[in-house]
């Protein structure tokens, strides 16, 4: 038989180790729950096989070599060596260069240029590159110039041309007033009031006036309109008129034309140069400006008129056959119109006879004065009403 004492422990021993395993597997599904991993499964079923590094004699040696070879393309490209050998690389390094040799004023101007080209640029900037708005600055400048001396001297010469204020009645300055006792003494503030100019007794007015005047002169060609006949400008102030060919008209056994050149001229004093140089006709001409008769040939006379086969050169009724086979040629020919020109529209009439065949060609030199550059000049007076 077990004791009564020893049974009780054995007892309680069996308790504590019961509790205990109940402890120990709760434990256990609470770290079961809370630590869940999930299931893995291995999918490289191929092992690496190192037969690439075994079957070279010297691998390490191999992998050196591309690492060297790596660096040293590294290197030159750090120093443009390496671009020797890309396509286009001439072109880049000539774009390079141009790009490298630009100033920085012809950048800014290029940039500047570019940004003009935008609407919106013109209505925040403005181009003093171009002539007249910086002629436009260039006065503005003058006159806030001349503006502000006349201002800072019109102060000074105010009382030597008598502007002053007239007087304006108004309240009195008071003096102040001492009022002495035998335990106090009052002292009373100066009260000053206010005496404003309400106007001037003179007055003065200005007037502003604008000047223009040219600082580049020139001259320029007169605008013509040929009737009938060619015209040829060349570029010089002079034209070719009338025709190169000596046979350019048949008239049989006898015919005449009527030709003119029509000028327009605002003032006569401007014409530089008006006259007829080389000139070569066959068979008869006759010049007149603005109706004056002012050359004939070959004969002379006032007059070219055909009366059948007949042509008359003057009043006295002088006769001639109108073919006369000749090709009339006047290199030094000169015949100067500016005497004969008038305000307005002007005149140049020719009359040519022709038997057979026959033209008419000479030059005509007409300028008048022109101006390529103005100036405007702003003048300020003023004066005492």
């Amino acid at each position: 038989m077990i004791p009564g004492r020893c049974l009780i422990k054995l007892i309680r021993w069996f308790g504590l180790l019961v509790a205990t395993t109940a402890i120990m597997q709760i434990a256990a599904m609470q770290n079961s729950k809370s630590q869940y991993i999930d299931p893995t499964y291995n999918t490289n079923t191929n092992k690496i096989d190192p037969l690439f590094e075994t079957n070279l004699n010297d691998y390490r040696q191999l992998e050196q070599g591309a690492e060297d070879s790596m660096n040293k393309a590294l290197e030159g490209l750090k120093g443009n060596e390496g671009f020797d050998s890309l396509p286009g690389h001439d072109k880049a390094q000539a774009e390079a260069a141009r790009l490298s040799d630009i100033s920085h004023q012809d950048l800014h101007g290029k940039g500047m240029g570019a940004s003009m080209k935008e609407s919106w640029m013109n209505e925040i900037f403005i181009d003093y590159s171009r002539p007249g708005n910086s002629i436009y600055l260039q006065n503005a400048e003058e006159i806030a110039s001349r503006t502000g001396d006349m201002m800072g001297n019109i102060l000074d010469k105010l009382k030597d041309i008598g502007v002053d204020c007239r007087a304006v009645k108004g309240n009195e300055i008071k003096e102040p007033g001492y009022v002495i006792e035998l335990k106090s003494q009052e002292v009373k503030d100066t009260v000053y009031d206010k005496v404003t100019c309400e106007e001037l007794r003179n007055r003065y007015a200005c007037r502003d006036t604008l000047s223009v005047r040219c600082t580049s002169s020139g001259t320029k060609s007169l605008k013509v309109t040929p009737i009938g006949i060619q015209v040829n400008p060349d570029g010089n102030g002079g034209m070719w008129v009338g025709w190169p060919a000596c046979n350019s008209h048949f008239g049989g056994w006898g015919k005449i034309y009527h030709y003119a050149v029509k000028f327009d001229i605002e003032n006569p004093d401007n014409v530089t140069e008006f006259s007829l140089r080389d000139l070569s006709y066959d068979d008869y001409v006759l010049f007149r400006i603005n109706g004056n008769h002012v050359w004939s040939g070959p004969v002379g006379g006032h007059r070219l008129e055909l009366h059948g086969h007949t042509v008359i050169v003057d009043d006295g009724g002088r006769g001639y056959g109108a073919e006369r086979n000749r090709w009339n040629v006047h290199h030094d020919f000169y015949l100067n119109l500016k005497p004969h020109l008038k305000k307005g529209e002007n005149v140049l009439n020719i009359t040519l006879v022709v038997g057979g065949y026959g033209s008419v060609i000479f030059y005509l030199k007409a300028t008048e004065k022109s101006c390529d550059r103005w100036q405007e000049e702003w003048n300020e007076k003023c004066h005492l009403n």
